[in-house]
């Protein structure tokens, strides 16, 4: 069984890799009626996620943007060969912005596992594994 910090990953990978548009209806996995029925999604469970997302969209896209902005300025700093002091405080900018989207990102996909019953999550862990590519 998974512990709690990899069901965030999981659910990240399902989203990006089990959930691809040429995959399924919809890259928005909780509005795939194929994804839907295999999990046995609820009409509440569909909605109760969309508004996870969309709640957290809005702020995901800002702190994307600064953890994208803070990595671009140091890479000028490192381009402009900068003082080692401007380079530190960049490599920590960038790092607290990527930081703090990676958090954001990952307490919105907690919440959207939040939202299944333990059942739906493990055929979600199943669909995971399945998604997976075998070894030659």
């Amino acid at each position: 069984m998974l512990g709690r910090k990899d069901c965030l990953y999981v659910v990240a990978a399902v989203a990006l890799v089990v959930c691809t548009p040429t995959q399924i209806d919809s890259a928005r996995w909780w509005r795939s009626p194929r994804f839907v029925a295999q999990l046995g999604l609820s009409a509440e469970q569909s909605q109760a996620i969309e508004r996870i997302f969309r709640d957290s969209r809005i702020e995901d896209a800002a702190r994307r943007a600064a953890a994208f902005q803070s990595r671009q300025a140091l890479d000028r700093l490192l381009a402009a060969d900068a003082p080692d002091a401007d380079v530190g405080k960049a490599i920590s900018k960038a790092a607290e912005d990527l930081a703090a989207y990676r958090r954001a990102r990952n307490l919105m996909l907690y919440r959207m596992r939040a939202t299944l019953t333990i059942e739906q999550w493990k055929r979600l862990e199943s669909l995971y594994l399945e998604s997976q590519p075998r070894p030659l």
